[in-house]
């Protein structure tokens, strides 16, 4: 029997989920333990440090010296565990997930496109945006998780400021899905994987100095408020809570979400908004016809499914 235009949509859209999950699952395991183990590590080490006398003067120290402040952030709230940690590590774990996501979103979107693994995919039913789009659903679901247990490991351990636990969980989520969508911009604009990852990389490298120099140099503390780590540090988690920078974060989140769906209209497939510059090498596109096609076995299961209904391209002989 036949199966219906509406089963084998349903279909092609569980079978190019399924294969984005397969693709990241590894590393957004282990990526999820760092999130939750290492505020857990920290904070239970906050009571063995605020009993002794000796290393309480330490922290002190180490909160007042400048170099300290650039590279961890201003030292606030320090009085409760969950403020100790989101000062220890708040800065590390963001960037940690920002890179993460910036390095998934252009290996599986523009990577596998270079190589010519989405060609099947987009042989079947499904256009390049939803293509794009459901890849891009699965890895945004990486930073909501890993928010969400920063802000559970913060209720557990951090205290009894609920609303700091929620600030920077709320925070640290928005930054992982700011860099998604930076990448996933990047990915569109330039043909080639390493363009892309280098150019998004680059960005965030500059939001993260703007972040550091504003805590260096209080004349450019404005310059928090154009960094998504700045955003972040701002938002005060465990002393003023503060929600209208996650707000800012969350808008410009958006608006790159938006700007990624409006430029993948413009493109083509296996190409980018920008031409390829003059000399480069075609990359290679081992699904160029479909006899040639070799992909991971994952792929080629998800091509078969979205292609079951319809023929591969013109001139394709199956």
């Amino acid at each position: 029997m036949t199966a219906t235009p509406i089963a084998a949509d349903a279909g092609a859209r569980r079978a190019t989920t399924g294969l984005a999950v397969r693709q990241i699952r590894l590393g957004a395991l282990l990526l999820l333990a760092v999130a939750a183990g290492a505020p857990a590590m920290v904070a239970g080490t906050y009571e063995r440090v605020t009993s002794d006398p000796a290393a309480l003067a330490g922290l002190g120290a180490l909160a007042g010296n400048a170099a300290i402040r650039t590279i961890f952030g201003e030292p606030i709230a320090l009085d409760e565990a969950g403020g100790f940690t989101v000062w220890r590590l708040g800065t590390v774990l963001g960037a940690i997930l920002a890179v993460w996501a910036v390095v998934a979103t252009t290996r599986v979107t523009r990577g596998e496109e270079d190589h010519g693994r989405w060609d099947v995919l987009l042989a079947g039913r499904l256009p390049l945006r939803q293509v794009l789009f459901r890849h891009l659903m699965v890895i945004a679901s990486v930073p909501v998780v890993a928010g969400a247990a920063i802000m559970v490991v913060l209720l557990v351990f951090g205290g009894s400021d609920s609303a700091g636990a929620v600030v920077h969980g709320a925070g640290v989520a928005l930054l992982g899905l700011f860099a998604a969508a930076l990448a996933a911009l990047t990915a569109q604009i330039f043909s080639a994987r390493t363009a892309a990852t280098g150019t998004a990389i680059a960005i965030l490298g500059a939001g993260l100095l703007a972040r550091m120099a504003a805590d260096g140099v209080p004349a450019l503390g404005r310059l928090r408020w154009l960094s998504p780590f700045g955003l972040l540090e701002i938002s005060s988690a465990y002393d003023r809570n503060r929600v209208s920078p996650l707000l800012v974060l969350a808008a410009a989140t958006a608006l790159l979400y938006v700007a990624v769906a409006v430029v993948c209209g413009r493109r083509d497939v296996g190409g980018g908004l920008l031409p390829a510059a003059a000399g480069r090498r075609p990359p290679p596109r081992a699904a160029r016809h479909g006899g040639g096609f070799r992909g991971p076995p994952a792929a080629r299961a998800a091509g078969r499914l979205v292609r079951r209904d319809r023929c591969l391209l013109p001139g394709h002989r199956g």
